[in-house]
């Protein structure tokens, strides 16, 4: 017996973990002033206890100390978030731990369908295997999309899951990883440019396990293991990561009273 899923199979898997993905991703818009949005990043939430927060990329924030406004939406619906209580760090200036979280309001978070990756789909400390999948996962600015109609623009912005693995050479810093991002990749359409990686900072990183031969779909074994902070060009682009182990202790430090959901996963090995 064949241990490869079916096209059917594999087909309705991708549309379920897509549709997992999108109902725990939201997006991140920076305004000046009144203006349209300057710049778009990326966001993935989490469940713990019955709050949810957004775990991102401080820089996502950065126009704030200036006078910059922040807009944060739904993946899955589109519908705008808002949130009870935050910290930004220190918005990404260099040398600074470039990570945020955002307690949603559970009203906001309902009405726009909004779910929280699991605290036991959380990999908190994974050890990133040199010759194993991830998906990352994040809203490109190049691949948005603005019309415009009777006076009002509206933006759409695909969301991105490229199924990557880690870089082979050098080493990263424990808390962190490294991972390709490379020009071209294959779709279900055909070959395709990738777009930069522009907006996708804050966004998920995900561990891709062989897939079961039955092709169902267990949320929890494609384990939540990063965000997304940070890309370069070397030769061609590469995107950074922190695993959610300095996350999860970045939010305990701030909201002592989570200890009870969070050790409990940082003590995992």
């Amino acid at each position: 017996m064949s241990d490869a899923l079916t096209p059917t199979q594999s087909s309705k898997l991708q549309e379920a973990i897509q549709l997992y993905i999108r109902n725990r991703f939201v997006g991140i818009f920076q305004h000046k002033g009144d203006d349209d949005p300057v710049y778009i990043g990326s966001g993935v939430t989490v469940q713990i206890g019955e709050k949810i927060f957004i775990a991102t990329a401080a820089h996502n924030f950065q126009d704030v100390p200036s006078g910059g406004k922040f807009t944060l939406f739904s993946a899955s619906s589109g519908k705008l978030l808002f949130n009870t209580a935050a910290n930004l760090s220190e918005y990404g200036t260099r040398g600074t731990l470039d990570l945020a979280w955002l307690e949603l309001d559970p009203t906001s978070a309902k009405e726009a369908d909004l779910f929280g990756v699991p605290l036991d789909a959380i990999d908190p400390r994974h050890r990133f295997k040199k010759n194993g999948l991830y998906w990352i996962t994040g809203f490109p600015w190049e691949s948005s999309r603005m019309t415009q109609a009777q006076g009002v623009t509206d933006y759409n912005f695909p969301l991105l899951i490229y199924l990557t693995s880690p870089v082979t050479k050098g080493k990263a810093v424990a808390s962190e990883v490294l991972l390709e991002y490379l020009p071209d990749a294959m779709t279900h359409s055909g070959p395709a440019t990738m777009p930069h990686p522009r907006g996708m900072s804050g966004g998920a990183i995900w561990y891709v396990p062989a897939h079961e031969l039955s092709g169902v779909w267990t949320p929890t074994r494609y384990q939540l293991t990063g965000v997304l902070i940070e890309y370069f060009k070397a030769p061609h682009y590469k995107t950074k990561g922190l695993k959610m182990q300095v996350w999860l202790e970045f939010l305990l430090d701030d909201r002592p009273d989570l200890r009870e959901y969070i050790e409990p996963v940082l003590k995992q090995t």
